[in-house]
């Protein structure tokens, strides 16, 4: 796939997930495309230590992390906003129950055996109730198909 003459993608770097959810609504609003391809992570330790624990057994505590997506979908922007989901159990629900909780145009459900594959075989659901079954192909091949069908 050539890219357009005009496409224009911007990068940057962060370290901590607040860091992430400033960065994402910094260029939300000049934004066409917003695709979350993968949380950040859904947990983080309570507390961080500057030196080495020494103790025979630490006990360690998570606390949820903000779900960028969920947090950028309750303001109204004019990106087109693209969601990835993967899930062991119920993948297909729960990619629906994102596509409508974080008001998103688009979902692509993956199969638990996306992770460390070369090859993948989603689903694509559209904020219409359309749901496309892609066949096995690349990851740069499925990502073609879902560019040429929007």
């Amino acid at each position: 796939m050539k890219p357009r003459a005009n496409l224009s993608v911007d990068t940057g770097t962060v370290i901590t997930i607040q860091e992430m959810l400033y960065a994402v609504k910094a260029e939300l609003g000049s934004a066409d495309v917003l695709a979350m391809s993968a949380a950040v992570c859904d947990y983080q330790p309570a507390k961080s230590f500057n030196d080495k624990q020494k103790a025979k057994e630490l006990i360690l505590q998570l606390t949820r992390t903000t779900d960028i997506l969920e947090t950028t979908s309750q303001a109204r922007y004019k990106a087109y906003s693209v969601g990835f989901s993967l899930d062991a159990n119920n993948n297909l629900n729960e990619a629906k129950r994102k596509l409508s909780d974080e008001k998103l145009n688009m979902i692509t459900a993956n199969p638990i055996e996306t992770l460390d594959s070369d090859s993948i075989k989603p689903t694509v659901i559209y904020n219409k109730s359309k749901i496309e079954n892609l066949l096995r192909s690349t990851k740069k091949g499925i990502c073609s198909k879902i560019n040429r069908n929007n």
